[in-house]
């Protein structure tokens, strides 16, 4: 406890389980700071490593963070030069992920497709953002390439803003080979079966509400 970890730790606890529970608030979401921030850095899901080779990777980042969060508070982690590099990259495209993130979006009816199969570049930026775009959709489904390109992902998550979605996304992924839990999950299809899935999972999202 505070303790071993100075006057941070509670701090840190508090952002470590409202990213583990993605209970964001709207705030949170479109002007991230503090540990916030840090988790959205952290998440794959971003992409920021997609969009440069970093002098560490993130998971080399997060063990280096680990010793380093027990004495400093979130401002001095946010300005280590690996963490910062981050940040900046996170906020240099954030106009452009909001751009692209409207452009890529189609609505049937509670459900919010991402489709980036034909972007040759996709801008990094936060998984939640489209909640608060489209904030009528309870739910998403990011559409994108595997690295071979030979099979679709289907990226499914429920609105963290909108949270009444009937759908268990764990068991419907599970249908086509996929998992994950009630509240998100994803599969990997074959190029030429993709269409007719997709087509099968807003059929389903739509009827479930």
């Amino acid at each position: 406890g505070d303790e071993v970890f100075p006057g941070y730790f509670t701090s840190m606890m508090q952002g470590a389980n409202k990213a583990d529970s993605a209970n964001f608030l709207y705030e949170d979401i479109v002007r991230p700071r503090a540990w916030t921030l840090l988790s959205f850095l952290m998440d794959s899901r971003t992409g920021l490593g997609r969009f440069r080779n970093f002098r560490i990777s993130n998971y080399q980042l997060m063990m280096d963070l680990i010793d380093y969060c027990a004495r400093h508070n979130i401002d001095q982690i946010l300005e280590l030069p690996d963490v910062k590099e981050r940040v900046d990259l996170y906020f240099q495209y954030e106009d452009e992920f909001k751009e692209q993130l409207k452009k890529c979006t189609k609505v049937y009816n509670n459900l919010a497709i991402i489709d980036y199969r034909d972007e040759e570049i996709i801008y990094p930026g936060n998984r939640f953002m489209v909640y608060t775009l489209f904030p009528e959709q309870n739910i998403s489904i990011h559409i994108f390439y595997a690295k071979d390109k030979d099979k679709v992902v289907f990226s499914t998550g429920k609105s963290i803003t909108n949270k009444t979605s009937k759908t268990n996304i764990g068991e419907l992924m599970l249908q086509y080979g996929g998992g994950g839990h009630e509240n998100a999950g994803a599969c990997q299809i074959y190029k030429e079966e993709s269409e007719k899935v997709l087509k099968e999972l807003i059929e389903k999202i739509n009827q479930d509400g």
